[in-house]
């Protein structure tokens, strides 16, 4: 793990290999969609409108990783700062993301699939939905109904592991609570 110290607390960067590899992943993805839409279409001479809308899709969605991922690998704040007050996660995109540790009520552990979320229970939800626009409020919302909470953390985007990021953030609650 890779904790940099601050005047005011500590940051854990975003992990540029991990980004890089969902950059290569995300490349791959759009050149193999490609492929299906015109090397199937030109060898069988058949037009297969569902698998082409599929493939576009594939395109659209994997293309925007293509092109928004490199603003993260070369983003240099980015990464979760902690410090007295609470942690914000800054990114290129995120415009706000911060929460106060007098807004946390306590931590738990959720999955998708194989990965492990960090789960942050907050004391006044509909206070933390107020601040974010309309297309975050909606993400958040979804995030209540699938977690329980409006926020969430994974330790895949960052340079730990989930239980140094979980230990992390749980001692700087009962530190500063």
């Amino acid at each position: 793990m890779k904790i940099i110290e601050l005047e005011d607390g500590i940051k854990i960067p975003a992990s540029k290999t991990k980004v890089m590899l969902a950059w290569l992943g995300c490349l791959a993805f759009v050149a193999l969609c490609l492929w299906l839409i015109f090397y199937t279409d030109a060898v069988s001479g058949d037009e297969h409108v569902f698998q082409r809308i599929v493939c576009w899709m594939g395109v659209v969605f994997f293309g925007a990783g293509v092109v928004l991922l490199p603003a993260i690998l070369f983003h240099h704040k980015s990464g979760l700062y902690i410090n007295s007050k609470g942690f914000n996660v800054v990114t290129p995109f995120a415009k706000q993301s911060f929460v106060g540790w007098n807004e946390i009520e306590g931590f738990g552990e959720g999955k998708i699939r194989s990965t492990k979320l960090l789960l942050v229970y907050l004391k006044n939800q509909s206070e933390y939905l107020a601040r974010l626009n309309s297309f975050q409020r909606s993400l958040a919302e979804a995030s209540i109904n699938l977690c329980g909470t409006p926020y969430s953390l994974t330790s895949n985007s960052f340079q730990c592991n989930f239980i140094e990021l979980k230990e992390i953030l749980e001692s700087n609650l009962e530190k500063y609570k």
